[in-house]
């Protein structure tokens, strides 16, 4: 019979050799939150997110001289109920979360830290994977897991709007995207 171990999900950072190889930072692992399943990092450098899926929150941590992930304060701001994709705008003004039933929307202050619009972008799912913005800031992406991919214009203020059509069908299971460095493709990946 074997003890029973308990994990605490972190974040693992790394220190990048000129080479690309990976080492471990001191310290290797940071705490973020019981179930961490998106992270994002700010334009600058300066911030990181990470999605606590279980508990509803955003953590948000400075990056340190060396790299290493410091926890602001606040530690974490609220985002709905099972928050999973993350991204933040180009510009580093607007930052983007997933979340039962839409797309909460924060504003992002001095120093990084997160404010949440009183109002998220409606996304009629329950099963809403991830989400990637162009280059440019001005189209979002979000998948679902019922078999769908939802697309978005983004207004000046940083407000995710439906295009038309809101979304498009396709096979299997979408879970995550990424777009092109130019903008002028999307790629999906899916399960079954």
């Amino acid at each position: 019979h074997r003890p029973v171990r308990h994990r605490r999900p972190r974040v693992l950072q790394f220190d990048v050799a000129a080479d690309g190889r990976l080492s471990p930072k001191q310290p290797a692992l940071v705490y973020a939150g019981d179930e961490p399943h998106s992270i994002a990092v700010h334009p600058d450098g300066t911030s990181v997110y990470v999605t606590d899926e279980d508990h509803g929150k955003v953590r948000q941590y400075d990056v340190g001289p060396g790299g290493e992930l410091v926890a602001k304060d606040p530690r974490y701001v609220k985002a709905g109920s099972r928050p999973r994709g993350v991204a933040v705008s180009p510009s580093g003004d607007t930052a983007y979360v997933l979340a039962v039933g839409g797309i909460v929307v924060f504003d992002v202050g001095p120093g990084g830290a997160l404010t949440r619009r009183p109002t998220a972008v409606d996304v009629p799912s329950c099963e809403l994977e991830d989400l990637a913005l162009t280059p440019d800031g001005k189209h979002l992406y979000a998948t679902s897991g019922d078999g769908r991919v939802f697309q978005f214009s983004v207004a000046a203020d940083g407000t995710p709007l439906a295009k038309s059509p809101p979304a498009l069908a396709v096979e299997g299971r979408p879970l995550g995207l990424a777009v092109g460095p130019d903008g002028s493709a999307v790629y999906v990946a899916t399960g079954r």
